[in-house]
């Protein structure tokens, strides 16, 4: 077999499958932080008519960078969150309780 084709083998769409507890918990815990991430990004589209203000670790910092509402800097930004969420798509795993 040519590595073209175990390649295109590996890479089948697996549609379920088994993994032992500890996987699975760090499956889920891999969904909660993905989900997360998307959450914040869609914060920010949420209120795109705002400024947006740099912040390190949450602290309001004056001397942050900002962008204001209708300035090319700020739509770019917005619109490189949007490409984002796009991008990220749904969690690529969907967990189940298993029947056993």
């Amino acid at each position: 077999m040519d590595f073209q084709q175990e390649f295109a083998e590996m890479a089948e769409r697996v549609t379920s499958g088994r993994v032992s507890d500890d996987a699975a918990k760090v499956l889920m815990l891999a969904q909660e932080h993905f989900n997360h991430k998307r959450d914040q990004l869609q914060t920010v589209l949420t209120y795109r008519d705002k400024p947006v203000r740099f912040c390190v670790n949450g602290d309001e910092d004056d001397e942050a960078p900002q962008f204001q509402p209708g300035t090319d800097l700020h739509n770019g930004f917005i619109t490189g969150v949007e490409i984002a969420l796009q991008f990220m798509g749904d969690f690529p795993i969907k967990i189940a309780e298993r029947d056993d």
